[in-house]
C-alpha cells in the first residue's frame, strides 16, 4: 500500500514540476502520430473522469480487509500487466485519443486535482473489499474489474503515460539544445 501512495506522490510531483514549462514545450511532440505532454495528460484526465467516480462509489459501499485479502483477477490482472510501462503499446480508442487537439496547461491542474482524489482513495483502500467485481471497464462495458484491479490499472496507466510524457519533454529539450527556438 505504501508503494502505491509513493507512486501517486511521485506522479504528482512530476506534474507539478512541469508547471514551470511553457505551453509550447508541453504541446511539442516528436512526430504527427506521437503525443505531446498535454495530450498524455488529457488522455489520463479522460480516464480519471470515468474511473474516479466509480472507484469512489465502490470504496464507499464495499467495506473489507483491503490489500491483505486481495488477489488480482484473471481479467483485471491481464489489464494491469498490459498497461504497465514497458509492455506492448495498445491501440487507443478514438474517444480517448487527444492527438491533434488544442490543449492548454489547464490539463496540468485537472490532472493534479484528480491525483488528490486518487490519493484519498489510496488511503481508504485498506478498509475495502478490493476483490469485488464492481467497476465496469470503460472500453469493454460488458466486462467488470475488481476494485483493486481497477485502482492498479489506473495507477500503472498513469505511470506509463507520465513516463511517455517525460521522454517527450527530454527529447524536446535535447532537440531544443541543437535547434534554437525549440526549447521550452
Amino acid at each position: 500500500m505504501e508503494d502505491y501512495q509513493q507512486m501517486l506522490e511521485a506522479q504528482t510531483q512530476l506534474v507539478k514540476d512541469w508547471k514551470s514549462q511553457s505551453e509550447d514545450a508541453l504541446c511539442w511532440k516528436p512526430g504527427p502520430q506521437s503525443w505531446s505532454v498535454l495530450e498524455c495528460l488529457a488522455h489520463l484526465n479522460r480516464y480519471a473522469t470515468y474511473y474516479l467516480p466509480r472507484l469512489e462509489k465502490a470504496v464507499a459501499e464495499t467495506p473489507g480487509k483491503g490489500w491483505a485479502a486481495f488477489k488480482s483477477g484473471t481479467l483485471g490482472g491481464y489489464f494491469v500487466r498490459s498497461i504497465q510501462p514497458g509492455s506492448k503499446p495498445l491501440k487507443t480508442p478514438n474517444k480517448l485519443d487527444f492527438n491533434g487537439e488544442d490543449l492548454t496547461k489547464a490539463e496540468l491542474d485537472t490532472f493534479l486535482a484528480n491525483q488528490a482524489k486518487y490519493q484519498t482513495l489510496a488511503s481508504q483502500l485498506d478498509r475495502v473489499n478490493l476483490r469485488r467485481n464492481k467497476i465496469v471497464i470503460e472500453v469493454l462495458p460488458i466486462l467488470r474489474m475488481k476494485i483493486g484491479d481497477a485502482f492498479l490499472f489506473n495507477l500503472y496507466h498513469q505511470e506509463r503515460h507520465l513516463l511517455q510524457a517525460s521522454q517527450v519533454l527530454k527529447l524536446q529539450q535535447a532537440q531544443g539544445a541543437r535547434e534554437p527556438g525549440l526549447a521550452g
